[in-house]
C-alpha cells in the first residue's frame, strides 16, 4: 500500500528543521498520501530531535559554517551543495516537488519543471528574483500581505494561504479562569522583548509570574540570570529550555493565561518587511491554547485585532505591556474566546486541505 502512494520531494535549505512548525505540520499532513523525502542541512549549532521517515541532511562542518558566514558566502555554499543533491535525483520522477523559500525553489527549479514554492521567508534580493525569472506556478504563502510584497499582482501564480499555526485536533475552547500566568514561548533572544516582558513584572502585582519557553541562548540567558536574579529568587520569572513536541505545545499553553509575541526594533529590523509582516508560529500557537495575545502594533500581528483576542501596542514598553495586561485580565473570558476562535479559523490543516485538494482537480 505505501509503495502506492504517490512521491514527494520537500527541499529545506536550512538546519533548524525541527524548530520550523510549518514544515513539520506540511510534512505530517503531506505524509497522509504521500511518500515524502525531506533534503536539509545539518549543523551541530543546532539540535533536531526529530524524526523522518526519509531524510537526508547535508552537513556542514561548523568551521566552514563559521568562515562562510564571516565571508557572506555561506548561502551560496548551501546553494552549490543543494545542486550537487539534485543533479542525483534529477531522474527521480517525483509526483511533488516543493521548494522552500527561494534557495530551495531555485535548486529544485534547476532540474524538475513543476516546482511549488513554499515561502517562509521574503525577501527582494538577487535569489528571489532568479527565482521569479525561473516562474512560480504554485506559492503557498502566509497572507496577502506577504505575497503581495514577494510576487505583486502576479495572477499568473496559484496561491495558497496557509499559516503558521498548528494542527488542530480538537476545536480550541476559550478559558474561563485566570491564574495571572503569562508565557513567551519561542527563540529566547533580546530583539524578542523579552527584557521588556521581564520588567512589565514589576508594573504588576506580585501574583503574576512569567515563564519563558524557548532554545536557550547561553549568553543571553546568563544575562538575564544576573539582571533578574530578584524575580527569579521569588519564582516569578521562570525558564523552561526543554524541547517540547509539536503535538504536545497546545497542552503546554494551556497552563498559562497571556502569551508575549513581540519584536524590539532597537535592535535592527524596523524597515525589514519580512520582519514587519512576520506571521509568528507563537501567537497561532497561543490563539490555539485560547490565549490571549499581546504584541507590536504591526502588519504580521494584525489577526490580533482583527479578532479582538488581546491587545497590540505601538510601544513595547514595561509600563504599557502591564496594563495591556490588565486590560485583558479585566474581560479575560471575552478575550480568550476570541483568540480560540481565531486558533479555529486559522487551523494548519484546513489550509493544507484546500491545497490538497487543488493538487487532485
Amino acid at each position: 500500500m505505501e509503495n502506492t502512494k504517490p512521491s514527494a520531494l520537500i527541499v529545506f535549505p536550512d538546519e533548524w528543521i525541527a524548530y520550523s512548525p510549518t514544515i513539520l505540520n506540511f510534512y505530517k499532513c503531506l505524509s497522509k498520501t504521500h511518500r515524502v523525502r525531506i533534503v536539509c542541512f545539518e549543523l551541530d549549532v543546532f539540535d533536531n530531535p526529530v524524526e523522518f521517515e526519509d531524510i537526508t541532511c547535508i552537513k556542514i562542518r561548523k568551521f566552514r559554517y563559521l568562515l562562510l558566514r564571516r565571508l557572506k558566502r555561506y548561502r551560496w555554499y548551501k546553494g552549490l551543495l543543494l545542486n550537487r543533491y539534485l543533479e542525483r535525483e534529477k531522474e527521480t520522477p517525483y509526483d511533488m516537488v516543493i521548494g522552500v523559500d527561494a534557495l530551495g525553489f531555485t535548486a529544485c527549479r534547476a532540474y524538475f519543471e513543476r516546482v511549488i514554492f513554499l515561502s517562509l521567508e521574503v525577501a527582494n534580493d538577487e535569489l528571489m528574483l532568479q527565482a521569479r525569472r525561473a516562474g512560480i506556478r504554485q506559492l503557498i504563502i502566509q497572507s496577502k500581505e506577504r505575497k503581495e510584497f514577494l510576487i505583486g499582482p502576479n495572477s499568473a501564480t496559484k496561491v495558497h494561504y496557509i499559516q503558521n499555526a498548528p494542527i488542530l485536533d480538537r476545536v480550541p475552547k476559550g478559558k474561563k479562569e485566570f491564574n495571572h500566568r503569562l508565557v513567551y514561548f519561542g527563540n529566547i533572544k533580546p530583539y524578542y522583548g523579552i527584557d521588556q516582558c521581564i520588567e512589565s513584572l514589576r508594573y504588576l502585582p506580585l501574583s503574576y509570574s512569567l515563564t519563558l519557553k524557548g532554545i536557550k541562548d547561553e549568553n543571553y540567558t546568563a544575562q538575564l540570570e544576573d539582571a533578574y536574579q530578584d524575580l527569579i529568587e521569588s519564582h516569578r520569572l521562570l525558564f523552561d529550555h526543554t524541547y517540547t513536541d509539536q503535538d504536545e505545545v497546545l497542552d503546554y499553553l494551556s497552563f498559562f493565561d497571556i502569551g508575549f509575541c513581540m519584536f524590539d526594533f532597537r535592535f535592527g529590523h524596523g524597515d525589514n518587511f519580512n520582519y514587519l509582516s512576520s506571521p509568528s508560529g507563537k501567537m497561532f500557537n497561543y490563539f490555539a491554547a485560547g490565549l490571549p495575545v499581546i504584541g507590536n502594533d504591526i502588519v504580521g500581528f494584525k489577526p490580533i485585532s482583527d479578532y479582538k483576542a488581546g491587545k497590540l501596542i505601538d510601544e513595547i514598553i514595561p509600563s504599557k505591556i502591564a496594563e495591556a495586561v490588565e486590560t485583558i485580565k479585566s474581560a479575560y473570558s471575552d478575550y480568550s474566546a476570541r483568540s480560540a476562535r481565531a486558533g479555529d479559523d486559522f487551523d494548519f490543516q484546513k489550509g493544507f486541505d484546500k491545497f490538497i485538494v487543488y493538487q487532485d482537480e
